[in-house]
């Protein structure tokens, strides 16, 4: 345990644990709901930097980090960083005299921050997919489309399902009042309820009865 504090709190691990413990503070506070869901880009909004958002944006998407909240990609590259940098501190910079572990160490934090870029976006990447693939295409683009119920029932409250979009599988919310339809009912999404993020849909029979 002392091993891991010293090397912890060593130049250069010492500047990526504050960090991380910043990560820490925020995903803590996320939880108890007390701050918002991105505040590096609400942070940008504020001060009016909309410059520089566009190209912090520009850069993440360069390396393969767009599409997931700034926050967590932040979070992720510290996490990677502090690793890369801990181990090479445990490894070789405590067995080095001082003035030569602090020479290193300023080479250690800017590579191991580089280094940690194509790491994140390989964590991302999936990510990024799954996010695409939850997401339902703009509204105009579903309505009137059939989907085929994937959870057990479907009532005013909950229930998911699937359908096809240019060969790509999507899950998108859906409610329906009155009928029940259940796992594996065709349903015709016929409005989206905007404080839900879900479709109002219909059995496939109904509708085409209608």
């Amino acid at each position: 345990m002392q091993e891991f504090l010293l090397t912890a709190l060593s130049f250069p691990t010492a500047i990526l644990s504050v960090l991380l413990a910043v990560a820490v503070a925020y995903w803590m506070l996320a939880a108890l709901g007390l701050v918002g869901d991105d505040p590096l880009e609400l942070a940008g909004v504020i001060d009016g930097d909309v410059g520089a958002m566009e190209g912090l944006a520009g850069f993440l998407v360069k390396f393969g980090l767009g599409g997931i909240p700034t926050t967590l990609v932040f979070t992720i590259l510290i996490f990677i960083a502090w690793v890369l940098s801990y181990f090479t501190g445990l490894l070789l910079l405590n067995h080095l005299p001082d003035w030569l572990r602090i020479t290193l160490g300023a080479i250690v934090l800017p590579v191991a921050l580089f280094l940690s870029l194509p790491m994140t976006a390989a964590v991302v990447r999936p990510l990024t997919r799954l996010k695409r693939r939850l997401a339902p295409p703009p509204n105009r683009s579903l309505l009137g489309r059939v989907a085929i119920v994937r959870t057990g029932e479907v009532t005013a409250s909950h229930g998911q399902a699937e359908l096809e979009d240019n060969g790509a599988s999507l899950i998108v919310q859906v409610r329906c009042e009155g009928e029940t339809p259940r796992r594996g009912d065709r349903v015709v999404l016929l409005e989206h309820l905007t404080p839900d993020n879900a479709w109002r849909v219909a059995l496939d029979t109904d509708f085409q009865g209608e």
